[in-house]
């Protein structure tokens, strides 16, 4: 899973650290929950206003899902919309929560709690199993990529066909 950097749906320019603060908070509160594998922020902060489909996003990053989100304040109340959303950019979840602008840190961990809370036991067994290919495949993959090194190209192709043909599976 990865967390993107919450929009900040304000004019305001100095609500940017309040959108960052929650993207962190609940980053932090899923890399806390065991067996769930969370990218890090300095992955997930490079599509800060990206405009990739979040598809792209989840393929670049290697995430089966993302969490995103937006801040919107007027005056003192703030909206902020949380949501799960799959590698296919289907929404799995989603979720308002409308606060006052008061005590920003219990904001930040109360949202991130409900995100983690809601969102964890949704993904952190749906991993699929690890898969081992065919040893012969394997070592035939291995001395495939070593000739492609070696801009060996007919050899090269030879090896990685017959790890194909070994282990179809591993052509993945």
């Amino acid at each position: 899973i990865a967390v993107l950097p919450f929009a900040n749906s304000t004019a305001d320019p100095s609500n940017e650290a309040f959108c960052d603060g929650i993207s962190e908070e609940i980053l932090h509160k899923l890399a806390r929950v065991n067996g769930l594998k969370v990218i890090g922020r300095n992955s997930s902060f490079a599509f800060k206003g990206s405009s990739y489909p979040t598809s792209r996003i989840a393929s670049l990053l290697g995430a089966s899902y993302l969490v995103q989100g937006s801040v919107r304040r007027d005056g003192q109340q703030l909206r902020i919309v949380a949501s799960l959303v799959d590698q296919n950019g289907e929404q799995r979840w989603s979720q308002a929560f409308d606060r006052e602008l008061a005590g920003i840190f219990a904001i930040q961990s109360e949202i991130a709690e409900t995100v983690t809370a809601t969102v964890a036991p949704t993904i952190a067994f749906t991993e699929r199993p690890s898969y081992e290919p065919d040893s012969y495949a394997y070592e035939n993959f291995l001395i495939g990529r070593e000739l492609v090194r070696k801009r060996d190209a007919t050899g090269a192709a030879e090896r990685l066909e017959r790890a194909i043909e070994l282990d179809p599976r591993f052509a993945e």
